[in-house]
């Protein structure tokens, strides 16, 4: 029996007609659209899932030796990817043994979920970074059967399939095929969910006041009557983020690119995210990569920072850039500052999994990885450890014709097919049936040959 965690509808029905056996399935409710309860199949909505709204169950049949391993590797992960759903419902008023209480609510639930609808493989539709999902993840792993992940990759209508997120980049649980190509540009163009972000002005911030002040005042009295809570937390919380964003990024002295100086440049990323939250591990604190950084490279040699152009508040509070400005031969550059020309200038990036990283590649500069980047097994990235030397990637010479064969081998890792929905503007002609039925025909047999490679090692 298998477990579909975060699949819509279309997705539900493209696996069930592949031969799938749905035991239990975490589904995603499209908009306007009721959840669906097909028959024999215990099914939640993804929102009341990482939300973590669901029946306490104690698992009475559940080794505490067992719970406790879940337990140590979940806790770092799900403490982080909890606080990013506290903010789902706009405001923070929970302690820390909410959240304890909940993870080891969600062990029994999972456990009990798995064990009565005799689940023999889970199977993701990104790897684990919201809510609970994380937790189910290493319940699966520590119960012996398959988690299979899977996530959509840059590549038009391309995604990824692993069985651990530590895995990711390296493709050891992977299984080879050939059928999608990684393309290789020497002038990288900017990714299209990067296409409309807007600098912040003051008109806009007036389009913005215009927006939600309006909201404020049409909720205010019905969320006194015990209506509408939500819509009004929202509009304030909104409101209020934007004027802390403003009055933060107005009290930060920006620094320029001096010319001439040697520099590594270190983009930073959008948080909360996957990226981060999941791939990062430890260096989901990204200033922790940048701490740890600077302690390997030469005295001579600076760190440009520059935030993300789509960053909030959230994640970015007053202790961040206290924190920051405390480190030496760090410039702190404006959003605005050409991300492509820093790339080029400098004598390498760092970051934790960004695409900063394969842009630099693509454009013949050496990368250093933090986190599990889908790319760190490459020609020219230089994974982060406590072995790492600086003047490895000083004296690295970059070879194309060995990028371009990375790549190749790189490749064999992707699966035709879309599993994020906001990724099927990159498809022309895109149908989510015919879509649904190529990716349960790649999950299917990516586990058929990963089945049989394991039997016969």
């Amino acid at each position: 029996m298998y477990l579909l965690a975060g699949f819509n509808a279309t997705m539900f029905e493209g696996f069930r007609n592949e031969g799938f056996e749905i035991g239990a399935w975490i589904q995603i409710v499209e908009k306007h659209q009721k959840l669906v309860t097909p028959e024999d199949v215990e099914t939640i909505s993804w929102r009341d899932f990482t939300l973590c709204k669901v029946p306490h169950t104690f698992a009475a049949d559940m080794d505490p030796a067992f719970a406790k391993r879940v337990r140590e590797r979940a806790y770092p992960y799900f403490i982080r990817m909890q606080d990013r759903m506290y903010w789902y419902n706009f405001e923070r008023t929970d302690t820390w043994l909410d959240t304890v209480n909940l993870l080891e609510s969600m062990i029994h639930y999972f456990h009990a979920l798995i064990k009565r609808n005799d689940i023999s493989t889970v199977i993701s539709t990104n790897v684990p970074h919201e809510g609970p999902h994380i937790i189910l993840h290493f319940v699966a792993q520590e119960l012996g059967i398959e988690s299979i992940l899977t996530t959509q990759s840059l590549v038009p209508n391309a995604f990824w399939i692993i069985k651990d997120i530590e895995d990711f980049g390296h493709f050891q649980t992977g299984f080879p095929k050939t059928g999608v190509s990684l393309p290789v540009k020497k002038e990288p163009q900017r990714p299209f969910y990067m296409a409309n972000v807007q600098r912040s002005t003051s008109s806009e911030y007036l389009k913005f006041l215009m927006k939600y002040l309006p909201k404020i005042g049409l909720n205010f009295l019905p969320y006194l009557l015990g209506f509408r809570k939500r819509s009004f937390k929202k509009s304030l919380f909104k409101l209020d983020q934007k004027r802390r964003v403003r009055q933060i990024l107005n009290s930060i002295n920006y620094d320029a690119p001096k010319e001439g100086e040697r520099f590594i440049y270190f983009p930073l990323h959008l948080q909360p995210e996957m990226t981060t939250d999941a791939l990062g591990h430890e260096y989901c604190d990204q200033l922790l990569a940048l701490e740890e950084l600077l302690r390997k490279v030469p005295e001579d040699v600076y760190i440009y920072v520059k935030e993300n152009p789509k960053q909030s508040g959230q994640m970015r509070e007053a202790s961040f850039f206290k924190r920051l400005q405390a480190l030496p031969r760090v410039r702190y550059l404006p959003r605005e500052v050409n991300s492509f020309d820093l790339i080029k200038e400098s004598l390498a990036v760092a970051t934790i999994t960004g695409t900063a990283g394969w842009e630099a590649l693509q454009m013949g500069k050496p990368v250093i990885t933090f986190g599990s980047a889908w790319y760190r097994s490459l020609h020219g990235s230089f994974e982060w450890s406590d072995t790492f030397k600086f003047e490895d990637v000083l004296s690295f010479e970059f070879d194309y014709t060995k990028l371009e064969a990375g790549t190749v081998w790189l490749s064999q890792y992707l699966r035709e097919g879309i599993v994020d929905p906001v990724y099927s503007v990159l498809k022309e002609d895109y149908d989510a049936s015919d879509n649904a039925r190529i990716v349960a025909r790649e999950v299917l047999e990516f586990i058929a040959e990963t089945q049989k490679r394991d039997q016969l090692n």
